[in-house]
């Protein structure tokens, strides 16, 4: 299988809804860390694999401050840090969840965009 290194899109939402109804960004996966974004939040974290599973942590950060960039849970905050962990479906695909302690786990789904340069 293609290495994890690469750009992905990413989507997450509750398990309840439609994932057209998902929220996105987009997120880099290189030597063990990642990096990613959406309008509000940036992402940075670390990850692992095993196999065809992918786990790892992150730490969510608001750049963008606004009425209507609330987080998946709901609150606009500063930063807050969040577990996932997936598995690789096919070398274009990752899905898993997010986990955040005093939550509802959240769907993660991952698509490969590019690989990196």
């Amino acid at each position: 299988m293609a290495n994890v290194e690469a750009l992905w899109s990413v989507r997450f939402g509750q398990d309840d809804h439609d994932p057209s109804e998902y929220e996105g960004g987009a997120l880099t996966f290189a030597a063990g860390r990642l990096f990613g974004g959406d309008s509000a939040y940036a992402y940075q974290g670390e990850y692992a694999l095993d196999g065809g599973r992918i786990s790892g942590k992150m730490t969510i950060i608001l750049h963008n401050p606004g009425p209507s960039y609330a987080n998946l849970y709901g609150a606009q905050e500063p930063q807050f840090a969040l577990t996932f962990s997936g598995d690789r479906l096919d070398e274009n695909r990752i899905e898993g969840w997010l986990h955040r302690d005093g939550h509802p786990d959240a769907r993660l789904l991952l698509r490969r965009l590019a690989d990196l340069p």
